[in-house]
């Protein structure tokens, strides 16, 4: 098409004219080409034309250079177009560059925008890297923790598991003693073992019932926490050793030639009987 339209605007000239000048067949073009109303669009777009944050400063450019013909008028000067540039620049690359843009042509005012706009990405990058890092480091150290407080929970419940595993399982030993037993109808005293059980320990040797206080911390005393029994606040219990024996039951027996005998049963050498003759 543009070589026919071409063709067209030689056929239309006389013969032996001068030849087309570049800016004469600019004009042709963009009368042909491009009509009025759309080259007052592409102006207003280059009076508008500004750097967007999500834009760089390559695309910043290509866009000015591309809409800057449509509208010369408004940069007639290679220094009004330099200051054209710098005022449309986001706020942190004007404030960098605009100090020095009356010593610089367009093309290096470009390169010293490009130039500050890759270091502050790259220090960007940078701060970014490291907060990453931070956030790693802080989260392992509290991981590392809760795994630390997790493993010493874990330990405390085998432990208080193994306690308690090991107080159920307290044996029973069997104890022997000798005692003796009443007489006998024909009045005389038969010895005899008597075996009792008892329940022993395993943790501290000792006999008792229920969990081991060596792994619950109680006292041996009152059975509550956070003392010993050497500082235990209850009095010691004391027996009476001889309401003990007094309350020993008492058997009374009748042999064949009628003699009755009365005989403690309690612990002792043996059993004592008084015998009164019929």
């Amino acid at each position: 098409m543009d070589n026919i339209w071409y063709e067209t605007v030689l056929l239309g000239r006389s013969t032996g004219a001068v030849p087309l000048t570049w800016d004469e067949f600019t004009k042709l073009f963009k009368n042909h080409f491009l009509p009025d109303s759309l080259m007052q669009k592409y102006a207003r777009d280059f009076e508008r034309l500004v750097q967007t944050p999500d834009m760089d400063v390559s695309t910043y450019n290509t866009k000015f250079c591309k809409l800057v013909i449509y509208a010369p008028y408004l940069v007639p000067t290679e220094v009004a177009r330099v200051q054209r540039f710098v005022d449309g620049l986001v706020g942190r690359l004007y404030t960098a560059v605009a100090p020095q843009m009356k010593t610089l042509s367009y093309s290096d005012v470009v390169n010293l925008a490009r130039k500050i706009e890759n270091k502050g990405r790259d220090e960007r990058t940078a701060s970014d890297l490291r907060k990453k890092a931070k956030i790693g480091e802080t989260f392992s150290g509290n991981f590392s923790e809760n795994r630390r407080a997790g493993n010493q929970g874990q330990k405390q419940q085998q432990g208080y598991q193994i306690g308690t595993h090991m107080s159920s399982q307290s044996t029973y030993r069997p104890h022997y003693r000798q005692g003796n037993r009443g007489p006998s109808s024909s009045g005389h005293c038969n010895s005899r073992q008597i075996y009792t059980t008892t329940l022993v320990c395993q943790t501290c040797g000792r006999s008792h019932l229920g969990q081991c206080r060596v792994l619950t911390g109680e006292c041996f005393r009152c059975g509550q926490l956070g003392h010993h029994l050497k500082d235990c606040p209850q009095p010691p219990r004391n027996f009476n050793h001889a309401s003990i024996q007094s309350a020993a039951p008492t058997q009374t027996t009748r042999n064949t030639s009628g003699a009755t005998s009365t005989g403690n049963r309690g612990r002792g050498a043996g059993d004592r009987a008084t015998v009164n003759q019929g």
